[in-house]
């Protein structure tokens, strides 16, 4: 503050900014076991400022994300909540997949990944959901809401004479986001406003 000067402490901090590179500045592993929270926060950073991860970062995250069971339910919560708000809600939710992550936040979700819709949708049921999220309002509930309306039909698939159906998916969505937001530890008034809007999805379209 005394000079102006500006000092780049591992020598990659100027660099990294200008290409848009999140990394830890030391062995990831390492960076990773101190604080497993920085799983979560690596990929926050990455969606809030559309900054590319690199591979190695990718791959140590797969190798650790089992460390996120040991992190309250609270830090998770708090970190998915700020990811949620970003500009690209979707690209955080899509990284949570590549690096396993997504197992030890929501797995319910894991489902939705190869999942098959009907003659009505193009994408699968996971594409669909990153899409929604996309395209949503960058208000927390709102972009909880648009995470977990889909959730259902993870439980719901029937196919009858080759159409693909999923009756009651809203209702059951409904339950299941009360179960996982509650694992989460939400506040009650973000579960009940999420859970409402997930039951009534089809009439809010």
């Amino acid at each position: 503050l005394t000079t102006g000067e500006t000092l780049d402490l591992t020598g990659m901090g100027k660099e990294d900014i200008k290409n848009g590179i999140v990394r830890t500045p030391l062995n990831p592993d390492i960076i990773f076991s101190e604080d497993p929270l920085r799983l979560l926060r690596g990929i926050r950073f990455s969606a809030k400022y559309n900054w590319k991860l690199p591979m190695f970062m990718l791959r140590s995250m797969k190798r650790n994300a089992s460390k996120l069971n040991n992190i309250s339910k609270e830090r998770i919560h708090e970190e998915l909540n700020k990811m949620l708000v970003t500009d690209n809600p979707h690209k955080a939710i899509k990284l949570l997949k590549i690096t396993g992550l997504l197992d030890y936040v929501i797995p319910e979700l894991r489902a939705a990944v190869k999942m098959t819709q009907n003659k009505h949708h193009n994408e699968k049921v996971f594409d669909h959901i990153l899409t929604v999220l996309k395209n949503s309002k960058p208000d927390l509930v709102t972009r909880i809401s648009a995470l977990m309306h889909d959730i259902g039909k993870t439980m719901t698939r029937t196919v009858v004479n080759n159409e693909v159906h999923f009756y009651d998916h809203e209702n059951v969505g409904a339950d299941m986001t009360r179960e996982i937001l509650t694992r989460l530890k939400y506040p009650n008034e973000i579960v009940d406003a999420v859970v409402i809007s997930v039951k009534n999805h089809m009439r809010l379209k």
